[in-house]
């Protein structure tokens, strides 16, 4: 198949419709950094969610999911399906106290959260690494993988000869960008976000993100069935793996096991359960901060807030990833593991790697205009991602940075700088991808980073007690851990993260006991303005368990229902039983259902956020 004239079209009608946004935007995006990075606070619960949705996956995602199935098969996306443990948690615990806050960046947070001189420095510190290195870390992997897209679509040697020459005298056709061909459409793709993101801010950028889900999820499905059919249909997939790889394979299992890919790790069952739950916390954003919150921050309301985490919830688990598993399944059989060419209906196809299966198999299985229908789909992935981390990196540089510097700065200078800081940060994380190699190495090298930012990060929402001091030690504590595990040992993924985690809390725990208490007034503002859930000064032991309790029964009744939903959809689509499905359905449903919306009714203790 080759990019026809009309799959051109397609994709050039998206990216004008995107600049358009931002040149609508521009205006009211300008007048002060609430709307550039806020939106005024003034966006709809449903739109905040399905902002959320699109942003929290790229073009790199169906790419690393088509490697992991390839790896260690369905069962091995349990590198990333914990984060539903940080959603949950979310919708529970976050979603609105992060509305209440009325903070612009969760770096911000610090101010109100803790007392004495090291709050700012702590300030400045999360901003520069959540701002900074791991939004240029994430931006990185997300041009990594557009690049594989872009191999096997865009070929600007025959569009553009004459541009083509130029980059070529630039960059070798060896050079760590992979080619010319790539370094051209990943640059003029980067020049269309950095136009339409810094003219419209958040508001053009939440504008975007619905559109581009539209497109993603409606090509992701168009890959996903015509993939299916290919292989034919449910009987066909099962049969097929069982001739190429054998009766015994586990490529279709959606929880690992230990005669699965589980055998080669160092660490049995029991701790991989334990990596699941360390998995699942911690982060540098396992408290729903980060670009989550900003959409959380900009609804209209802390109920609204809460919305919008309910439906994120349910689009991220139980309805775009079918697709994907899909597409990364039928690939072990179009593309069997372990070739490099392939020979299919008279067309030669080569596989750089197994992420680069899912762009192969656009090219193989989509006709023309559908092929640029998907291919915008992923262009919009990307876009959106990156649209966001660039905006979303941009408030830190403003807010936290700047602003510290320059407190009396006008409006029309922060805006200047936010859009300066959206070129800054596109250009910084161009320079990290040529460091990059796969993308479930970038999404480790994230989380081992956040490791060391997770214990805390959760603990300062529910114990008065911790301080500055506290997040200081554990940082310090968790980095210097992870790299040297990292760096001075073979021990596992897996394990290494539950020793970065451990360090992590002897940190907290060291700097609890030595660091100074916050001061009353610190904490009695912030208990009037959030009123949080846990150990406060204003309950009693008794009263803080039992609000404790509560939540976290209500935490794992959303946690158990998903599961129980995944389960089901799994049987339905990989192994057949309608029965199974139905009966797992109704329970997982009703779950959820009673988790979301009966058990604060029930308990009612004036404990629903």
């Amino acid at each position: 198949m080759q990019f026809q004239l009309i799959d051109f079209w397609v994709i050039l009608a998206y990216l004008v419709f995107v600049l358009l946004i931002g040149f609508f935007c521009r205006k009211i995006a300008a007048k002060n950094k609430e709307e550039y990075f806020l939106a005024g606070r003034n966006i709809p619960w449903w739109l905040a969610g399905i902002s959320i949705v699109a942003t929290s996956f790229a073009a790199d995602t169906p790419l690393a999911i088509c490697g992991i199935i390839a790896n260690r098969g369905l069962s091995g996306n349990w590198l990333w399906l914990p984060w539903m443990g940080v959603h949950a948690a979310m919708i529970v615990f976050f979603a609105a106290a992060w509305r209440k806050t009325g903070v612009l960046t969760d770096a911000q947070f610090i101010s109100i959260r803790y007392s004495g001189n090291r709050k700012e420095a702590l300030r400045l510190l999360r901003a520069g690494v959540s701002g900074i290195l791991l939004n240029c870390i994430i931006l990185a992997w997300v041009f990594r993988a557009m690049l594989k897209i872009s191999n096997i679509f865009f070929n600007w040697e025959k569009w553009l000869p004459d541009l083509f020459d130029i980059f070529k005298w630039i960059l070798p056709a060896s050079g760590e960008l992979g080619s010319p061909n790539e370094a051209i459409s990943l640059i003029f793709i980067i020049i269309i976000i950095a136009i339409y993101s810094s003219m419209g801010g958040i508001r053009g950028v939440i504008i975007t993100d619905f559109i581009q889900f539209i497109l993603t999820l409606v090509g992701g499905v168009w890959l996903a069935m015509s993939a299916w059919n290919y292989v034919g249909g449910q009987r066909g997939l099962s049969q097929s793996l069982d001739r190429i790889y054998g009766e015994g394979h586990h490529f279709l299992d959606l929880f690992p096991s230990q005669a699965g890919w589980l055998s080669t790790l160092e660490i049995g069952s029991l701790l991989f359960a334990i990596y699941i739950l360390v998995q699942s916390i911690s982060a540098i954003d396992s408290d729903g901060g980060g670009y989550i919150m900003q959409r959380l921050a900009a609804t209209r309301s802390a109920k609204d807030a809460r919305k919008a985490s309910i439906l994120f919830f349910i689009f991220q688990y139980l309805i775009r990833i079918w697709p994907w598993f899909i597409v990364g399944v039928a690939a072990i059989i179009i593309l069997p593991i372990g070739q490099d060419v392939y020979t299919i209906e008279g067309s030669i196809l080569v596989l750089g790697d197994r992420e680069s299966a899912y762009p192969v198999l656009m090219d193989l299985l989509l006709p023309p205009g559908i092929l640029g229908l998907v291919l915008a789909g992923l262009l919009a992935a990307f876009m959106s991602t990156v649209d966001t981390h660039i905006n979303w990196g941009a408030s830190y540089i403003v807010n936290d940075w700047f602003l510290k510097i320059f407190p009396s700065a006008s409006d029309k200078a922060q805006i200047r700088v936010a859009r300066s800081a959206v070129i800054l940060f596109l250009l910084i994380a161009l320079i990290i991808s040529l460091y990059i190699g796969t993308i479930e190495k970038g999404w480790r090298a994230v989380a081992t980073i956040g490791a060391a930012f997770g214990t805390p990060t959760l603990l300062r929402w529910f114990w008065w007690r911790l301080n500055a001091e506290a997040e200081f030690a554990a940082i310090t504590a968790g980095i210097l851990a992870g790299g040297i595990l990292a760096f001075f040992t073979d021990i596992s993924y897996e394990f290494r993260l539950i020793l970065t985690t451990s360090s992590s809390f002897l940190g907290v725990m060291a700097g609890v006991y030595w660091g100074k208490p916050i001061e009353a007034a610190t904490i009695k503002h912030f208990i009037e303005k959030v009123h949080p859930i846990g150990f406060w000064p204003d309950r009693s032991l008794a009263q803080s368990l039992k609000e404790l309790s509560v939540k976290l029964f209500q935490l794992l009744i959303i946690c158990f229902g998903l599961i129980l939903l995944l389960t089901a959809f799994h049987r339905l689509i990989f192994i057949g039983g309608f029965a199974f499905f139905l009966l797992f359905f109704i329970a997982g449903g009703l779950l959820l259902y009673l988790a979301l919306a009966k058990i604060p009714k029930f308990f009612n203790q004036g404990l629903t956020p």
